[in-house]
């Protein structure tokens, strides 16, 4: 029948402050190339310099069927990430479909874990992720339909997230950039691959 209490003293430590690695808002006009993002230094092109370009709203590619093209920003390097942009294309895709891929932990030897963003000839867009060690792409998983149609020109949202380290966690979403971000996440996977647990590009 008696009572007891306990007083203790908890210290809280604030999280560790955010950095913000890259902006680009593409607001310059440059032919032959995307130049330099507003932060996160001068674009490395994958591809022919004449099939790049930034209008003052949007950094364009020219692809081609079986072609692939990249802009890489190799002066950043971190581990976690918490990546956004918008993509579209202006036509319809054929065969498996065209991919949009963002970038993430890309090491001197061209080691990478990359975010997957699919048009699918069926209107379907789908998301995922992958690594990429040897030149070889192995999926972390199938891709998910993200419940947003692909429309010739309309772009597509993407938010993704890459954590951790044995395991790296990866999260992907996306919607149509004219509408709200949500909230959950349609694709999740983990990996421990060892060459991609540290920082990259």
């Amino acid at each position: 029948g008696g009572s007891d209490s306990v007083t203790k003293t908890v210290t809280v430590s604030p999280p560790p402050p955010v950095t913000t690695h890259v902006v680009d808002t593409f607001g310059r006009t440059v032919t032959d190339g995307w130049g330099s993002a507003e932060t996160g230094g001068a674009y490395a092109l994958v591809g022919t310099a004449g099939n790049f370009a930034v209008t003052g709203t949007t950094g364009t590619m020219l692809v081609s069927t079986s072609q692939s093209r990249g802009a890489l920003l190799p002066s950043v390097a971190t581990r976690d990430v918490r990546l956004g942009f918008s993509a579209a294309s202006d036509k319809v895709p054929t065969g498996y479909g065209q991919f949009v891929y963002a970038v993430a932990r890309r090491t001197a030897s061209g080691a990478e874990y990359r975010i997957r963003l699919r048009f699918a000839p069926n209107g379907q867009v789908y998301v995922g992720a992958s690594r990429i060690v040897g030149g070889a792409e192995t999926l972390l998983g199938p891709d998910v339909a993200a419940g947003v149609a692909h429309v010739p020109g309309q772009a597509v949202g993407l938010r993704a997230e890459i954590e951790g380290a044995s395991p790296t966690t990866v999260r992907v979403r996306a919607w149509p950039a004219s509408g709200a971000e949500p909230t959950g996440w349609a694709f999740t996977a983990s990996d421990g691959t060892a060459e991609l647990q540290g920082s990259g590009s």
